[in-house]
This record gives C-alpha cells, sequence and structure tokens, in this order.
C-alpha cells in the first residue's frame, strides 16, 4: 500500500471512528400534541408538562416543538429529556466531545420571567452548562439568552447575558461544543448564536467534583439534552418553539491530526520527489 492509499484509508477509518454517534430530531414525523414519556426515546415521565408538537407557524417544515412554563417543577428528574446517544461523553471515555445545536422561537404575548432553559445532561439532572432564552419585561421585545457557568475556584456561577432585546418570532440558530479534558477546570465549552461565537468557558465539570458526592458521581458521563422549566410555574405563558435539534458525541482531535500529518507527510514526498527528477 502506497502513502496515499495510506492517507486515504487513515481518513475513512478515522472519520467513521471520530463521528461516533448523532441524534436527530426535527419532529416532522412526530404526531401532534404532546410526546409520551418513551416515544422515540424521550424521557418525559411527568404528564402534566405543557408541550406538544404543533404545526401552526413551525420553524422549519411542517412541525415544531413547543414548551412552556405554564407548568414548572424544582425537581429534574421529571423534566423532558431529548433521546440518549448510544456513545457518551465524558472525561474518561473515548468520546470527549459533544456537539449540539437547535433553533429557538419565542412565542407571541410572553410573560415577563417565562422561558426555558436547555442543558448537556444524563437523564438525572446532572447537568454540564446552562443556556436559558427568557422573556425579562412581559414584552414582545424583551426576550434574553444568557447562561450560568461554573467558577471551580470560588465555587460561584457567572451570569453572562448572550443576548438582548429579541422579538417574539425571532428564529435563533443555537450551538454549542463541549471538550472534555481529564483533570479539573479545564474543559472547554463553546457557545454560539446564529453561528457566531458568543461564549467561551469550562462548564459545570468541577460544580460536581468539589461538592461530590452530594449531587451525584464525577467525571458526569452526558449522552443526551435537558429541556427544563424552572421552579415557579406562569400563568398563561406563551411558550417557546424548539426545532431541528442535533446533537453528536465524538473522539478527541488527535484523529484529525493524524490525518493531517499523513497528509503533511505525503505533500513534502511528492516535493522531494518532483525536486529529484
Amino acid at each position: 500500500m502506497n502513502l496515499k492509499s495510506i492517507v486515504v484509508f487513515a481518513a475513512l477509518t478515522l472519520s467513521c471512528f471520530a463521528l461516533a454517534d448523532t441524534v436527530s430530531v426535527d419532529f416532522e414525523s412526530y404526531p401532534d400534541g404532546p410526546i409520551t414519556n418513551g416515544y422515540d426515546g424521550w424521557q418525559i415521565t411527568n404528564p402534566s408538562w405543557d408541550q406538544q408538537v404543533v404545526s401552526t407557524s413551525p420553524i422549519t417544515g411542517n412541525k415544531s416543538w413547543r414548551t412552556s412554563q405554564r407548568v414548572a417543577s424544582g425537581s429534574f428528574g421529571d423534566q423532558p429529556y431529548s433521546p440518549a446517544l448510544m456513545d457518551k461523553v465524558s472525561e474518561t471515555g473515548a468520546f470527549r466531545r459533544f456537539d449540539a445545536s437547535w433553533k429557538w422561537s419565542p412565542l407571541v404575548g410572553g410573560k415577563n420571567g417565562e422561558g426555558v432553559t436547555v442543558s448537556i445532561d444524563n437523564g438525572t439532572g446532572q447537568r454540564g452548562n446552562w443556556i436559558r432564552l427568557e422573556n425579562n419585561g412581559g414584552l414582545d421585545t424583551s426576550w434574553r439568552i444568557y447562561l450560568f457557568d461554573f467558577n471551580g475556584i470560588s465555587n460561584t456561577f457567572p451570569s453572562v447575558t448572550l443576548m438582548e432585546n429579541i422579538s417574539a418570532g425571532t428564529v435563533l440558530d443555537m450551538k454549542f461544543d463541549m471538550t472534555f479534558n481529564p483533570g479539573a477546570n479545564n474543559d472547554v465549552w463553546n457557545m454560539y448564536i446564529n453561528n457566531t461565537l458568543m461564549y467561551t468557558g469550562v462548564g459545570w465539570e468541577d460544580y460536581f467534583r468539589n461538592f461530590a458526592p452530594t449531587y451525584g458521581p464525577t467525571p458526569v458521563t452526558y449522552d443526551r439534552l435537558l429541556f427544563r422549566q424552572s421552579p415557579t410555574a406562569i400563568a398563561n405563558a406563551a411558550g417557546v418553539l424548539i426545532d431541528d435539534i442535533q446533537y453528536t458525541s465524538s473522539v478527541p482531535e488527535p484523529a484529525t491530526l493524524t490525518i493531517l500529518a499523513l497528509a503533511g507527510l505525503l505533500k513534502r514526498r511528492r516535493a522531494a520527489k518532483k525536486q529529484a527528477s
């Protein structure tokens, strides 16, 4: 096998290995109405949540998922959890990167304080970050996006506002990636809105490490998203549309670096042959 063949073979092999597992949900095949517990892998053990797949004015395609804060809970286990990845992400496993994306659109008539929080999770409430779309004033132009990271040195949760004065009906393309590195206070969390990097932090790894075992085992393993409603219920909350959810687990970057190194070796070999001729 010549070097070119080795590069191609390595690229194909490592790329297949790197893209370990992906979950995609666009709701197009879902029946209208509430998503029931267990449907398509969803974990929603509380049937009282105000959540349903709707066909009215969807974000994309013919259907979106609407959720609101008309019903709320202080617990985490009964919140809506998306389907789980087979290849879980953690600091100690082979798969140490989690990429997620979705679309948000706040609905007209939002009430002050209502919203929805999205976190990386494992179905138990051990969150890895915290991103929230919230109405901050009761006006259709007063939605905002903010997040809570965790500072493992001071044991505090810095709140960071990423975008304000968002109008109802605005479609927001959300994306984040989490890279889990062995050790304390060194994970990397990048948060994007409309393909623009808005924040880089470390996530919540030290929250569980510093307070274990009170809040569960550490390091934490993640495989899904949590769509949480805060402890305070808000009557007649308008809600938020969510669509085009996708998340992936993958192996660390060295696989890509190996491909690039082999490609560079092939380029140098070609250059040497050209000089020799």
